[in-house]
């Protein structure tokens, strides 16, 4: 499988501020290490709780963000190395869908100006008639009709506007299509035809996706694989059944505890792991480990193996080799 993005051992910080004016304290570190790939027609889930640098990781991709070390390459050119002209070259491989699809479109355009202003951006379809085809595949292909094009953002339901916003990513033919939670607004109907949307887009324009949530039957319907971030790093990546069935790092079961089931008496027996309150780094490799149940300090404070992209199960933890039984926070 082609790998078209590749995220080596990637490290973003912000620096801190003090109290006084100019005074400056030690730099925040929101993503370290991070290792990630996203091939060809696959779709990576990105899960974690909220502020562990998901959207951060997303920035970073997109080029809004500058990071400090590691590497990341889109169809082999590095985004530290490039010019501005290379670097709008490449922003028509790489596109965004938002998570609030009522502030992402310009209230002041209507669909058509839209879907054109990328076209303009990049110089392409100047001739009319073909400008006008390609506009009329492009709304067909989201599920909408050429008849909504002149009409302007607040006349349409929070899933047309979704998919107005997928329709703009398109435009210009991307490789790679970021997701940050774009269903997170909709209600539960209209997200079922987001996401089979996304999925047959994904497949029929040979698009790699990052797709980036809080919600595990989401990403279990739609991600091929799931990478779970916590503190900034990943702790554990696999194939998405895999890793639903049989979860190897503690902090994955945890967030697996938590997701209900429909039967009764299997929610029973799996009550939520219980985890400490302390959210701050204790200094250790492993970040969870002040919150881990399985907490030995020999095992945990050496250096542990760092989860990496490609095939196959990856986990961040001391724990490791695999444990034979199946979790029973399987879902």
């Amino acid at each position: 499988m082609k790998n078209p993005v590749k995220i080596n051992h990637l490290y973003k910080s912000y620096p801190r501020r003090g109290a006084w004016f100019g005074s400056k304290q030690q730099a925040k570190t929101v993503l370290h290490n991070v290792t990630l790939h996203v091939g060809e027609r696959e779709i990576v889930g990105l899960v974690g709780e909220s502020g562990c640098g998901k959207t951060t990781l997303a920035k970073v991709l997109l080029g809004l963000e500058s990071y400090q070390a590691g590497s990341v390459k889109i169809n082999g050119l590095e985004l530290k190395e490039l010019s501005k002209a290379g670097f709008k070259k490449l922003r028509r491989q790489v596109q965004v869908v938002f998570q609030n699809p009522y502030s992402s479109l310009d209230p002041r355009q209507t669909v058509r100006q839209i879907l054109c202003e990328p076209w303009d951006i990049h110089g392409l379809y100047k001739n009319k008639e073909e400008r006008a085809q390609k506009l009329r595949s492009l709304v067909r292909c989201v599920g909408l009709d050429s008849a909504h094009l002149d009409r302007w953002p607040h006349e349409f339901s929070g899933g047309q506007r979704q998919r107005i916003a997928i329709a703009r990513a398109l435009a210009l033919a991307p490789k790679l299509l970021v997701a940050d939670e774009p269903v997170s607004a909709l209600d539960v109907s209209v997200q079922a035809q987001i996401l089979n949307l996304l999925k047959d887009i994904s497949r029929t324009r040979a698009l790699g996706m990052l797709f980036v949530s809080h919600d595990f039957a989401v990403a279990r319907f739609l991600c091929d694989r799931i990478a779970v971030m916590y503190q900034g790093q990943i702790l554990e990546i696999a194939p998405t059944e895999q890793l639903l069935h049989n979860p190897q790092h503690p902090y994955t079961e945890a967030l697996l505890s938590a997701v209900p089931v429909p039967d009764p008496l299997l929610q029973k027996s799996r009550e939520p792991v219980s985890l400490k309150s302390e959210l701050i780094h204790a200094g250790g490799p492993c970040p969870y480990a002040p919150r881990c149940r399985y907490y030995a300090a020999s095992q945990c404070n050496r250096e542990v193996p760092a989860a990496s992209g490609g095939e196959g199960h990856f986990c961040a933890c001391a724990r490791l080799p695999f444990k034979k039984e199946k979790s029973r926070y399987a879902v």
